[in-house]
Formats: C-alpha cells, sequence, structure tokens
C-alpha cells in the first residue's frame, strides 16, 4: 500500500479499470441485495433513541423488559476477505515477488475498492500460529486496519490453514456477502471443498490463486525452498527436474480447476501485483465460471 493510505493507491490505478470495477461491483451489489432494503440482525434491549416500531412485543413480554428487532442495511455490498498468511505464502511468485505481497496487494485492492463505494469490509487471515477476524464494517480506517493486518503478518510464522479460516468465516458472516479466498495452488485441495461448498450456498464466492515461482527455468544461482532451505545449482538447469515440475504443476492446476469449477466458483491465477487488478475484473465480471488466468 502507498505510504498515504488507500487513497493515494486509487490515484495509481487507470481511469477505465477504476470505472469497469466499481461497474462490476454495482452488478454483484443489485444480485446480492436483491429484495429488502433492510435486513434482520437480531436482537437487542431497547434503548433510548430506538425505533418504537421495532419492538418485538411478544420477546418484550417474554423478558418483562423492551426488546427489540435490529436491522443490517443492505444497501451496501458486504465483502468478505479470508487471506492465507500460512509459511506457504512466503515462497517466490513467479513475477520475483513473494505471495505474500501479492495477497497483500489483492488486500489492498478491495479495501480500496469496498472504502470508495462505502461498502462493508471483513478478514480472516492468519496461520497455525494464530487467526485474526475483522468484522464487516465501513470506513477508510477500518480498510486500512485490514490491509495492514495482512501486509504485517509473517507468513513464516507458521503452516497454512485455509479450511479452519474458510469455517471461521462461514461462522462470522451472517449477512449474505461475496467472499474472496486468496492463497496458492497446493491449497486448493479436498479437505477446503467442504467448507467451500457450504459458504457458496449462501454467498458469492471468489478465489484468487498465487501462482508458484518455476525454480527450474531461472539462472538464479542461491534458490532456496520454504521448508527444505537452498536448493542446489544445478536444479535450474535439469531437463528431468524441469519435466517433473511442470508434470506435478499441471496436476495440481487440473485438480484446482476440476475442483473449483464443480463447486460453480470463479477463479483466476495471479502472477504478480501487477496482474492483481485484471484479476479482479475477470473473477467479478461475468461469463462462465472457469479458469481465468491474469
Amino acid at each position: 500500500m502507498a505510504a498515504g493510505g488507500l487513497y493515494d493507491y486509487g490515484k495509481l490505478v487507470d481511469f477505465p479499470i477504476q470505472r469497469r470495477l466499481f461497474s462490476l461491483l454495482d452488478g454483484r451489489h443489485q444480485g446480492l441485495g436483491a429484495g429488502a432494503s433492510h435486513e434482520f440482525l437480531d436482537m437487542a434491549e431497547y434503548k433510548p433513541g430506538d425505533d418504537i416500531s421495532d419492538i418485538d412485543w411478544k420477546t418484550t413480554a417474554r423478558h418483562s423488559q423492551a426488546i427489540v428487532k435490529r436491522f443490517e442495511s443492505t444497501a451496501t455490498l458486504n465483502v468478505e476477505l479470508v487471506v492465507d498468511r500460512g509459511s506457504n505464502m512466503a515462497a517466490i511468485a513467479p513475477s520475483g515477488e513473494s505471495k505474500a505481497e501479492i495477497a497483500g496487494e489483492i488486500t489492498t485492492a478491495l479495501a480500496w475498492m469496498t472504502s470508495v463505494r462505502g461498502d462493508h469490509l471483513g478478514l480472516v487471515t492468519g496461520n497455525s500460529q494464530g487467526v485474526v477476524t475483522l468484522p464487516a464494517r465501513s470506513g477508510v480506517s477500518h480498510s486500512e486496519l485490514a490491509v495492514k493486518a495482512v501486509v504485517r503478518a509473517d507468513p513464516q510464522g507458521g503452516t497454512a490453514v485455509v479450511p479452519q479460516l474458510l469455517r471461521r468465516a462461514e461462522t462470522l458472516v451472517r449477512r449474505r456477502s461475496l467472499v474472496f479466498l486468496v492463497t496458492d495452488l497446493a491449497q486448493i485441495a479436498p479437505p477446503i471443498r467442504g467448507p467451500l461448498r457450504r459458504l457458496a450456498t449462501r454467498h458469492s464466492v471468489a478465489v484468487l490463486i498465487v501462482d508458484d515461482f518455476d525454480p527450474t527455468k531461472t539462472a538464479m544461482q542461491e534458490i532456496r525452498d520454504i521448508e527444505l532451505g537452498e536448493l542446489p545449482d544445478f536444479v535450474g538447469e535439469d531437463a528431468a527436474l524441469a519435466k517433473e515440475w511442470e508434470q506435478v504443476i499441471s496436476r495440481q492446476r487440473h485438480y484446482a480447476e476440476e475442483a473449483l469449477r464443480s463447486l460453480g466458483l470463479r477463479f483466476a491465477f495471479v502472477d504478480s501485483r501487477q496482474a492483481v487488478l485484471d484479476a479482479l475484473v475477470q473473477v467479478l465480471g461475468g461469463g462462465r465460471r472457469g479458469t481465468l488466468t491474469a
């Protein structure tokens, strides 16, 4: 995020892209917010200033005190980010940036979009060392807080717990929302299918998959694996290893595409920070649900 915060970030986005993104968000709002202009949230004790017409008289009689129904306006879009901050995200993407940096850019872009429109932004992020949640709220300060929670999290502090993050979002996100899962290819595995399926029954879900760097197609002298440490120099020159790597990634990618397509989810592969806005245009846009490469 730029030093000046989300306001300065917006000045870096070309106007045609801004117009396209906001138009797509408007379309999502109409799809998610159709129907009543207010949605039931919960019951609470009456306080001075509450609308008397919201008093639930049956509940009031049972509790011997005034109880009101509270409603949440559906005039704004609810956006929930589920961001993987496991050690896997400390690895390098094809652009040479860390996958964590690209996840941070995705978070910044969505935080900027929601704050400009006055929409609500919520966050679930973390790893095996801990999970951070922020309730969905509007406002630039809140959106910047969400960005900081993601950017400052140490991706090497613990392993990925994407199923746990999704289950937490499933519990916390009550209002129908637009949910973005940000993770890498290796995490699109059987354990997340159940939580994703349940989320998709109540919300509109999009998945942004940060691509992996290919260590067999580089002349870099010091290539380090997140778990194994520094790799030997010949890794970047061995044709057999390159072929095996390509086959492994191809299988993982095929599984991810089929799994997400079977759930009816839109998804995109993102290989750099520069590609983030194009990926958001694609997953927010119309067309067939399926693989979209930014």
